[in-house]
């Protein structure tokens, strides 16, 4: 029993590093309203949103490299989309 407890609070640890990092990525992002129209940045900003999505619904059942191989491309395409944000 106690075990299980333990494996099921560090799944929430590591759940709550997880959100804590996707969080870091996207805050600043969010922020933002207003953005230049462009093929580029629907595809960057459809990717984004996909891979957002993914993190939030599946951050507890995939694993560590899943996990960081979404992570990179959602911080690039955030970090591609930065010249399409007006401020």
């Amino acid at each position: 029993m106690e075990t299980t407890f333990q494996a099921t609070n560090l799944s929430r640890l590591k759940i709550a590093d997880r959100l804590r990092l996707i969080r870091s990525i996207t805050d600043d992002f969010q922020r933002h309203y207003v953005f230049k129209d462009g093929l580029r940045f629907n595809f960057l900003f459809g990717l984004y949103s996909q891979k957002l999505e993914n993190l939030l619904n599946e951050c507890d059942q995939i694993d560590d490299e899943q996990f960081h191989s979404n992570l990179k491309i959602l911080r690039r395409s955030v970090e591609e989309m930065a010249p399409y944000i007006i401020k």
